[in-house]
């Protein structure tokens, strides 16, 4: 994985996965975490988060169900991938939130199932402060995600 995109899982992580742990909203996992949902393949997001009411599709072998938010960071290597694959698929699956942060836009965007699909998304940029639905108490800026991320290559 490259060093940007780690950076910033670890930051979102920090800002929303801590804090809703520590306080007893649910349960936050980052990379190597094996999704299985219904309707689609088994995936790795970047982060996902479980509401403590549905803990129990949390198992020793990854998540056993839909969780209730899954971000991805864009990178080179899974752009097309992130955008159009997984965007269909978590939706199909009925994935209540699926964030897309990109690096290179420095921007987050927020799709929410409606009617069982996924519309115009919100959209936050680095001076913005948000909440993710499920987790309305956890605000955050955006900008604290990007705090200290190097550079990317293409900013160069």
């Amino acid at each position: 994985m490259m060093i940007l995109p780690n950076h910033l899982i670890r930051g979102l992580d920090a800002q929303v996965g801590i804090p809703a742990q520590r306080a007893e909203l649910g349960w936050a996992g980052t990379m190597q975490v094996g999704v299985f949902m219904p309707n689609t393949r088994p995936v790795q997001p970047d982060f996902v988060f479980v509401l403590q009411a549905r803990r129990n599709i949390v198992k020793s072998r990854g998540v056993m169900g839909v969780p209730d938010l899954i971000v991805e960071v864009l990178s080179p290597g899974n752009r097309q991938y992130d955008l159009e694959i997984k965007f269909f698929a978590y939706e199909k699956a009925g994935v209540p939130e699926y964030g897309i942060l990109d690096w290179w836009k420095r921007e987050l965007r927020v799709h929410r199932l409606q009617d069982g699909r996924y519309h115009e998304p919100a959209v936050y940029g680095v001076n913005d402060t948000l909440a993710f639905a499920c987790l309305p108490t956890i605000k955050f800026r955006l900008g604290d995600v990007f705090a200290g991320a190097p550079q990317s290559d293409d900013d160069e």
